[in-house]
């Protein structure tokens, strides 16, 4: 019985220092500068994360407006993933925000409320690039989401900070 515990108060240790480790997540290729991936909890930096996000966001959607078939789309796919990662990066920034404060705030808490369902609604156009099916309707989900997505992440940028 002692072995056994041993082992899993380790194994434990272990999870622990590994997720203490761990740093910006990068699941997704960002092609864009690795420090704008940190994740920080200062509205400045998680405001200009959205806002490069939105960049990036219109430019998958405009690839994806002007597309024909037998056009490679892999550069506004790009565009999706790096505003993607960036949304992740600016939702666990305001986590962090949330989790610090000793009141709750509310403008704060819908603003995250917001950017949790923009973060969702950006991984489509991402996930699904390979295992789409048809192409045209992978095209007109994806601009749907995308338009969605950059509606929220503009509304962020209204409310708050």
């Amino acid at each position: 019985m002692t072995g056994s515990i041993g082992c899993l108060v380790a194994g434990g240790t272990a999870l622990m220092l590994v997720l203490a480790s761990a740093g910006p997540t990068t699941a997704q290729k960002s092609t864009l500068p690795e420090q704008s991936n940190k994740i920080s909890n200062q509205p400045s930096w998680i405001v200009n994360q959205l806002t490069l996000a939105i960049a990036e966001e219109r430019r998958a959607l405009a690839g994806y407006d002007a597309a024909v078939p037998g056009d490679d789309i892999s550069s506004p796919h790009q565009a999706a993933t790096n505003a993607y990662v960036l949304i992740r990066a600016a939702r666990e920034g305001m986590r962090i925000n949330r989790a610090l404060k000793k009141v709750e705030d509310p403008v704060l808490e819908l603003a995250y409320k917001k950017v949790d369902a923009a973060w969702n609604r950006s991984r489509a156009p991402v996930d699904r690039f390979f295992d789409a099916g048809r192409r045209d309707v992978y095209l007109e989900t994806s601009r749907l989401q995308l338009t969605q997505t950059i509606a929220w992440l503009e509304e962020i940028l209204l409310m708050w900070p």
